[in-house]
């Protein structure tokens, strides 16, 4: 059972980008699948990190798109990136005081990010790079 299934409103239309996003939907779903499994922090603990890795490096490569070729929203497009990062790192912190419902907090967290954040906030630049020659 997944939490997230993958969207079309979720492509931006950019190759790299969108598999990123899709690599990110497949850990939401790997971390939701082995919390409901009853899985430990032995288990949550090492796929939060793999998810705040995937967030960090997916972040970076937009926000270096977004310094090539000037994108006007940067500033307010990795304020929204910054908030995220320290949110589901907070939550993943608590992972080895109250597993499942950190593991939760965090899969929940980040399907909310992947419908507000991807469907929205990633739109906007969407018609902006593809206008710059990324694809």
């Amino acid at each position: 059972m997944d939490l997230v299934n993958w969207q079309e409103s979720y492509s931006v239309g950019i190759a790299s980008i969108d598999s990123q996003h899709r690599s990110l939907v497949s850990g939401i779903n790997k971390l939701y699948r082995e919390m409901s499994l009853g899985k430990g922090t032995e288990v949550l603990s090492p796929l939060m990190a793999d998810l705040l890795e995937k967030l960090a490096v997916h972040f970076d490569y937009e926000e270096n798109l977004f310094l090539r070729f000037g994108y006007p929203e940067a500033e307010k497009h990795t304020s929204e990136h910054e908030k995220i990062i320290a949110k589901v790192t907070d939550y993943a912190g608590a992972v080895n005081i109250v597993s499942r419902t950190s593991a939760m907090t965090v899969a929940n967290c980040l399907k909310e990010w992947i419908n507000e954040h991807t469907a929205g906030e990633d739109q906007k630049y969407s018609a902006f790079l593809i206008a710059k020659g990324v694809v």
